[in-house]
């Protein structure tokens, strides 16, 4: 029988249907960067990207930046079939994505993205505890595949960041058909058949 996976509610809040980001609260680009590593993501572990949404909003300082991506409510039979690990694993992957989207332009990722990465760092560590395995194990996996998938698609990367300069909203079926070049990858292959 397969152990559980405990998820703390701040990351379970950011799997709901709708992902909101906060990247850097003066960056524009920050958010951008943020919004197309979480979108590359999501498409190479088989989630549906219908909307990617940059806004500008009074806060606490000033202007912030957001970043809005929203997922497919309804996923295909290769998501929703996934084993438990699997989909914490899934997870991970999309919670590292606006991290990895950030890291990639070289900006430093600011307070939500440390977030993201916690919530990717906390599901590793829950994995490398039940394969026994070292720790980072999962999350070198984890990190190390994000910034492969983001470097193996910066052609789409490109594109979604200079939509979002010119656009601040990308929907239907340019957006779709974009990041459905996108290679899946097998979460059962980064399990290493540990199951």
């Amino acid at each position: 029988m397969l152990s559980k996976i405990n998820l703390p509610s701040e990351c379970m809040l950011q799997l709901a249907e709708i992902i909101v980001a906060n990247p850097d609260k003066s960056d524009r680009l920050a958010a951008m960067t943020h919004a197309a590593g979480h979108s590359i993501i999501s498409a190479a572990i088989g989630v549906v990207v219908n909307h990617i949404e940059i806004t500008q909003e009074q806060g606490v300082f000033g202007m912030e930046w957001d970043c809005l991506v929203r997922l497919e409510p309804q996923q295909d039979q290769e998501i929703t079939n996934l084993t438990e690990h699997e989909k914490a694993l899934a997870a991970a992957m999309h919670f590292i994505g606006g991290y990895a989207g950030e890291s990639l332009k070289g900006s430093n990722p600011a307070k939500s993205s440390v977030s993201d990465r916690y919530c990717a760092e906390f599901l590793c560590a829950q994995l490398d505890r039940l394969y026994k395995m070292p720790d980072h194990t999962f999350f070198n996996r984890v990190s190390n595949l994000a910034t492969e998938i983001l470097v193996d698609n910066l052609g789409i990367y490109a594109a979604i960041i200079d939509a979002l300069d010119s656009e601040s909203l990308l929907r239907g079926e340019g957006l779709s058909s974009g990041l459905a070049t996108i290679k899946k990858v097998s979460l059962q292959e980064m399990l290493g058949g540990l199951q």
